[in-house]
């Protein structure tokens, strides 16, 4: 509803091949913003996501992630959070980093974040919004530092013997960026959210298949799986956030299929 109804909102389901053994990951980026209203939403699109599953579309024996943008803050929203865990029966990784990188929207450091709908970040302090003074500095002063970004493994199945997700402040070189119709301004940020590193083992998924690496060592087939699955995540999880880049920047736009939309 509301801006989002101009996107492709929905999921999407691929199955890649680690190593010979069938690793699943299902991608999203459910409503944004923190009203009732668009919170109702949120939780329907996540049920979406749970009726599909509960269609056996996962074979019981194979591993299976839920990743994307939740828009659903793990440090200010435990109420939702706790409904996105249990509804969709995954467990939230040990967050690591949080020294280095606190947030996966940070207006501090995150020359994109803001360069959307002003008046959804209104407060006491810019009740209208303030994308005037986000335009000047490229710093939106009232857009909050949150962690919406999440890859979560599925409570059934091969389950990790240990997980963890941390989020990267990944930059790009300095290139220019229509933020309206009047207003380019140069920057180096990718997204106005920053991706997320899923680093996890799985020891029940052995290799059925050689590595093509030389000398390697087959002993260690489970780590290499991990390290296919790693990977395989990290560039699902860039390139869904990166397809959400707002729709002015200058790149290539492709759509993607969707099972549901809202």
């Amino acid at each position: 509803i509301h801006a989002d109804r101009m996107s492709a909102k929905g999921f999407t389901h691929v199955t890649i091949n680690a190593l010979g053994v069938p690793f699943h990951i299902i991608g999203t980026h459910t409503q944004a913003w923190s009203d009732e209203e668009y919170v109702a939403v949120r939780e329907s699109q996540v049920r979406q996501i749970r009726d599909y599953l509960d269609t056996g579309a996962v074979p019981k024996d194979e591993a299976l992630v839920i990743c994307g943008d939740f828009n659903i803050d793990m440090y200010s929203d435990p109420d939702e959070m706790r409904m996105l865990l249990d509804t969709l029966d995954v467990s939230l990784p040990n967050v690591t980093g949080r020294d280095k990188v606190p947030f996966t929207v940070d207006p501090s450091t995150n020359q994109l974040v803001g360069n959307d709908e002003d008046k959804m970040y209104a407060c006491d302090e810019y009740p209208k919004g303030c994308y005037k003074e986000y335009l000047d500095t490229l710093v939106c002063p009232c857009a909050p530092q949150t962690w919406y970004d999440y890859v979560m493994p599925y409570n059934h199945g091969p389950q990790p013997s240990s997980a963890e997700l941390r989020a990267v402040a990944l930059k790009t070189s300095l290139y220019s960026c229509e933020m309206n119709l009047s207003t380019r301004r140069a920057t180096t940020d990718l997204s106005d959210h920053y991706p997320v590193v899923y680093d996890a083992e799985y020891p029940d998924l052995v290799a059925t298949e050689v590595p093509e690496v030389p000398d390697t060592d087959l002993s260690s087939s489970v780590v290499a799986i991990s390290a296919v699955v790693v990977v395989a995540v990290l560039i699902v999880v860039i390139l869904y956030l990166t397809y959400f880049v707002p729709a002015s920047c200058t790149r290539i736009d492709q759509g993607c299929p969707n099972i549901y939309r809202e």
